[in-house]
């Protein structure tokens, strides 16, 4: 009777020692405490779907928020960006998007409308003259009709600026209706008679002309700065770009735009400057 006991105690002793074993063990090695929401609400996933990337790619293109970009410095509050970002930034847009001739009158309230249509605070801007990279009035404000007109008495010189040759989506990150897209950019600039063969890291280099990628070689045609082809020289640096992306992606800036989706409406809330 008492070995029957022992044997029974035994037996016990060592069921018990096996179920503290494996807890032990389970809550070490595999245990996972849940989530509390807003734990969950702070992880960023990856975003691999094409069109929501292609989406908010078009979107910095098409609204000329490349213009941040231009400045290198992070931007948390759009309101602190310059009263001149601003102002080209909006009137840019708003230029491209109208019919515009040279005694037309722009409706100033399309500046307006451009910063509530895609940016998440309110921004507070003063409308004023719009000026040349020469310094000269290029269009000038009218406050009584809250208007843009150009400035006829403005003399005609070269044109000289810089833009992207090709926007590289690097990655996109989301949080709820949070949107986080990093990108690069290859620079490049024009004149009057079309672009330059040239590509550069940032748009310093490019105006500065300091600091090159690459420089291509194209056949002798007619640029044409609004309407890119493959015929062109835009045409060719891209496919430079593309066949030899590995060369010169460390060398390239980068540029991190915040977006929050609002009934459907990506809407800028910061931007961020890496080099």
């Amino acid at each position: 009777m008492s070995y029957e006991k022992n044997n029974i105690v035994i037996v016990t002793v060592v069921s018990l020692l096996f179920i503290i074993s494996s807890a032990i063990v389970y809550f070490v090695f595999f245990f996972e405490e849940p989530l509390k929401d807003d734990v969950k609400d702070s992880i960023y996933v990856k975003v691999t779907d094409k069109d929501i990337i292609d989406e908010l790619k078009n979107i910095i293109i098409n609204n000329n928020l490349i213009e941040l970009a231009k400045h290198e410095k992070t931007i948390d509050n759009i309101n602190t960006a310059s009263n001149e970002i601003k102002l080209n930034m909006s009137f840019s847009k708003v230029l491209k998007d109208t019919n515009y001739k040279y005694d037309d009158k722009i409706d100033a309230t399309l500046l307006d409308s451009y910063f509530k249509d895609n940016f998440k605070d309110k921004i507070y801007f003063n409308k004023k003259d719009i000026l040349c990279s020469c310094e000269e009035k290029l269009y000038i404000y009218d406050e009584e009709t809250n208007s843009y007109k150009y400035n006829l008495e403005h003399t005609a010189h070269p044109i000289y600026e810089a833009y992207p040759y090709y926007t590289k989506v690097l990655s996109v990150d989301k949080k709820n209706d949070i949107y986080v897209i990093k990108v690069s950019y290859i620079w490049n600039t024009y004149t009057r008679e079309g672009y330059t063969n040239t590509g550069y890291a940032s748009y310093n280099d490019s105006i500065d002309k300091q600091n090159a990628l690459f420089e291509i070689e194209v056949p002798s045609v007619n640029y044409n700065i609004l309407n890119n082809t493959d015929i062109n020289v835009d045409g060719y640096a891209i496919k430079e770009i593309e066949n030899n992306y590995e060369l010169y992606k460390n060398k390239l800036h980068k540029y991190i735009y915040t977006f929050e989706k609002e009934n459907d409406i990506y809407k800028l809330v910061s931007f961020k400057f890496e080099k």
